[in-house]
């Protein structure tokens, strides 16, 4: 925790949970190699590392979860990649991470929480697996992907955003119906056809 003079790190294979704020404000910290041992990191472990370039997460095959904030504000982080152990992104965990370059996400995935990535610029190919079945409002807010704003192919539950679209297309099919049939009676009325 704030420990601004560490530079690099190497976790001992012994090790298996990453405690929240373990690193926390440690400004001057590069790099960090953590074992496959680690079954869980902790909210704010790694947040606000503002030179820390990388991490390997998706060799930690033993690695269930990722706390909230855990790499919030890391923003010369370059790739993001989550294990297939872990299915939930919790809120903010790759908040304001500005220089990213590649994300892998995948299908065991299934929930991506509040601001998970917000104000991220995602990279060209960025796609959500099908395996995801909730996604926050505002999981991407502030995101851009190729220069625009991003917009997530669905928001709250997979299958309440799918019903709402079939509810909308099938009552804007309805209206059209009914406008076909109005505008036939006025036809009818006006010019006897």
């Amino acid at each position: 925790y704030s420990c601004t003079s560490l530079t690099s790190v190497d976790i001992p294979d012994s090790v298996t949970s990453i405690d929240g704020f373990t690193f926390y404000n440690c400004t001057a910290l590069t790099s960090i190699t953590i074992p496959d041992s680690v079954t869980s990191i902790g909210e704010y472990a790694f947040a606000n590392l503002p030179y820390f370039t990388s991490i390997n997460l998706g060799q930690l095959s033993n690695l269930t979860s990722i706390g909230e904030y855990a790499f919030d504000l890391c923003t010369q982080l370059s790739e993001i990649v989550i294990p297939s152990g872990v299915t939930v992104i919790e809120p903010y965990t790759f908040r304001g991470n500005f220089s990213i370059t590649a994300i892998t996400l995948h299908n065991q995935l299934q929930r991506i929480e509040a601001y998970a990535f917000q104000a991220v610029p995602l990279p060209e190919g960025f796609a959500i697996p099908d395996s995801v079945t909730y996604i926050d409002v505002n999981a991407f807010r502030e995101c851009t992907l190729d220069g625009e704003p991003y917009n997530p192919p669905f928001t709250g539950n997979r299958d309440e955003s799918s019903a709402s679209v079939l509810t909308a297309r099938s009552s804007q099919q309805q209206n059209t119906h009914t406008q076909n049939a109005n505008l036939g009676l006025i036809n009818s009325i006006l010019f006897g056809a």
